[in-house]
């Protein structure tokens, strides 16, 4: 047979020659008789043909990997003259074809633990973001091999470590967007203060964020502002934890400012009461 392109020779038993008995006693050809001698002649026989199955040519009948922390034990992808067999107990006849394979996709060791090919496959979305069209492609699974990212095509080697671990049912809109936000890093009375710019996302006109959960065929719109006010700086900042006072100052870069004046990265931001209120 031909195992993975190498020739392995089964060997049948030995034959047994022909006997021949002369009074009881083993003879040959050469043996010279006497009037009233006894023959007796046993024509040889044939030994037993070869016959082998499948298991009988695996050398490692299975393969061992961690999955999940669990050790697995797979057995080998065979391939008989073209066909898979599953049944390792398969007769191989004369001359047959053998490709035994150890190293199989990731997709089929999961499919042998039980989980369903649906959730394997990855899943496409085609959406629209600000009047373009996209296309994402979703898979329902973070797989690693030996900590390593992997695909359920990822070839798997015995004694391979592998994780699995679902993850949300469809993308999430950061994952499409990226880190659209924008930091705008000030000086606030003499403190470093962080503005964190806001954007606005709906998607099928309903207001979203990056944690909502793709739809499919959806109509995402992204809206930056173009400008950040300093009124802006005042919905995460409370100057009444300063006191109070009969009139609040308010500068940029040293100059008076109002809740209209535009800010941006680098500025210097006062903001005081003028006669406080003990």
């Amino acid at each position: 047979v031909e195992v993975n392109g190498k020739l392995k020779i089964i060997k049948g038993e030995m034959g047994k020659p022909a006997q021949i008995l002369v009074n009881g006693k083993e003879a040959s050809l050469d043996t010279a008789l006497q009037e009233n001698d006894r023959l007796i002649f046993k024509p040889p026989q044939d030994g037993r043909d070869a016959t082998a199955s499948i298991a009988d040519i695996l050398e490692d009948k299975t393969m061992t990997v961690q999955i999940n922390g669990q050790t697995v034990s797979i057995p080998p992808q065979v391939v008989v003259n073209g066909k898979e067999i599953k049944d390792l107990n398969t007769p191989l006849a004369d001359r047959t074809r053998l490709e035994i394979v150890h190293s199989q996709p990731l997709k089929f060791l999961l499919f042998h633990e039980g989980l369903a090919r649906k959730d394997l496959s990855a899943e496409k979305y085609n959406y629209t973001l600000n009047g373009k069209k996209k296309t994402i492609s979703w898979q329902k699974n973070k797989f690693t091999i030996n900590g390593y990212p992997a695909t359920p095509e990822t070839l798997v080697k015995p004694g391979d470590i592998i994780t699995y671990e679902e993850c949300t049912p469809a993308p999430p809109l950061g994952s499409i967007l990226g880190n659209i936000e924008k930091d705008i890093h000030l000086i606030l009375n003499e403190k470093p203060f962080t503005l964190t710019q806001p954007i606005e996302i709906t998607m099928n006109d309903e207001k979203a964020s990056l944690n909502t959960h793709l739809v499919p065929h959806a109509n995402i719109k992204v809206n930056n502002p173009k400008q950040i006010l300093l009124a802006d700086l005042f919905a995460v900042y409370d100057p009444r934890t300063l006191g109070k006072g009969t009139y609040l100052v308010l500068k940029i870069n040293g100059e008076p400012a109002n809740f209209t004046t535009p800010i941006q990265t680098g500025d210097k931001v006062d903001i005081y009461w003028e006669g406080i209120v003990p």
